[in-house]
């Protein structure tokens, strides 16, 4: 726990904010998305704690990085069809030799 406070990886990486993220993984049953949806919102909830707290600085870009990627994940929808059919709409256009069927999915 010596280096827990020391950045925001560090934050995430103790056992015990660990264990809340893998908490939160298993909460959502078999599902890839929201079981990664899920561990990616509590880490940023534990970093904030860590913050409020005053026991970790963010730098303006951290901070900004941060609120940014916690925005873009609470608008993700709590559906992994409805996120998988926004994906394939948006990349699918993209990237050029995009084959779905290549996937597991």
């Amino acid at each position: 726990l010596a280096d827990k406070y020391r950045d925001p990886q560090g934050v995430i990486l103790a056992y015990d904010n660990a264990y809340k993220i893998g908490q939160a993984i298993v909460a959502d049953g078999e599902d890839n998305y929201l079981r990664a949806r899920a561990a990616a919102l509590k880490a940023m909830e534990c970093i904030n704690e860590a913050v409020d707290q005053k026991r970790i600085l963010l730098t303006r870009f951290e901070r900004d990085t941060l609120d940014s990627t916690q925005k873009t994940y609470e608008q993700l929808p709590d559906d992994s069809d409805k996120f998988l059919k926004a994906s394939i709409k948006r990349y699918g256009r993209k990237v050029k030799d995009h084959d779905i069927t290549q996937y597991d999915l």
